[in-house]
């Protein structure tokens, strides 16, 4: 096995060996070096660099937006987009992707830096270039980059009429599945991050979004176990909308037989149980659970510990 493959596999393990920290800290001196001696040419080895460190330390729940932050900032993307050299170089698309995905409000929870506003800002350059902005899917979330628009101002309140409204794009079943429970789940957390603010006589109830999620979520599950979808690692995504699902306590309450099909979900579906990401995850949400507190916050919670917590 060679060292960076030794890396990665000790970055998934809740207890990573002393090796992983040797290697990891040798990593994050040299990354942090060569954007020392940055010269205003865009070095995509590096960016890469930086988000693997990122992913290095979101497998361990440590606190990794602080690297994405200086990344932001030495590379002048703090701003707008149109006139950036990053948007001449085609290798760069991917990893400044990337980094706006990671960067996606509510996609990291307990973040220790504000949200840079990244994806919103990379997708006006690219309408501007291209009189048009780019459609499809979205690698790494498995989310049509369509639906990730609605999710990069979903503190806004027209957020969630533009969820439940979003008209859909076509995909696999498994796929679909997955877009339908990010809809409801980003509908309910939406909703959390505005409590206060009433809602207005027309909107769902809760307990009906809730209960579409976990439809959704279910179904998506139903799905592993056909064939046709072996080519699919559609529920590596599950984990925003399982939590957003799980934070409804009082619902859940209320109806134990949709906390059951959450429960089955986690166990059949979560490839990545052993990490400290995921381990924290549940520790969380279990405290909720057994609290009673529909009201939890996860933010504050994740903060309490020093800990951001991935959901994408």
């Amino acid at each position: 096995m060679t060292s960076f493959d030794e890396i990665f596999v000790n970055s998934q393990i809740a207890n990573p060996s002393s090796l992983f920290e040797e290697y990891y800290l040798r990593g994050l001196h040299l990354f942090r070096k060569q954007l020392e001696s940055y010269d205003g040419t865009v070095n995509v080895g590096v960016m890469y660099a930086g988000l693997f460190i990122c992913t290095l330390n979101l497998f361990q729940s440590a606190p990794w937006s602080v690297h994405l932050e200086l990344m932001t900032t030495v590379y002048g993307l703090g701003g707008s987009l149109h006139g950036s050299a990053i948007m001449d170089n085609p290798d760069a698309c991917f990893p400044l992707e990337l980094m706006a995905v990671m960067d996606m409000p509510t996609f990291v929870r307990g973040r220790s830096t504000m949200t840079l506003g990244i994806w919103h800002r990379l997708r006006q350059a690219q309408e501007t270039r291209h009189a048009k902005v780019e459609g499809g899917i979205e690698v790494i979330t498995s989310l049509p980059r369509s639906l990730l628009d609605i999710f990069s101002s979903i503190q806004d309140e027209s957020s969630e009429d533009a969820l439940l409204s979003w008209p859909g794009e076509l995909g696999e079943i498994p796929q679909i599945h997955l877009w339908e429970a990010y809809r409801f789940a980003g509908a309910l957390t939406g909703r959390r991050l505005r409590r206060g603010q009433g809602l207005p006589s027309s909107a769902p109830s809760t307990e009906l979004l809730v209960g579409r999620l976990v439809a959704a979520i279910d179904a998506l599950c139903d799905t592993r176990t056909r064939p046709e979808y072996d080519h699919l690692l559609t529920t590596n995504s599950l984990l925003y909308p399982y939590v957003a699902a799980r934070l409804e306590v009082a619902t859940l309450q209320r109806r134990p037989s949709w906390m059951e099909v959450l429960r089955r979900a986690v166990e059949i579906c979560q490839p990545y149980g052993r990490s400290a990401n995921v381990c924290n995850i549940a520790d969380m949400l279990d405290e909720a659970w057994k609290a009673g507190d529909d009201d939890y916050d996860i933010d504050e919670h994740a903060r309490r510990r020093n800990v951001e917590i991935a959901l994408f």
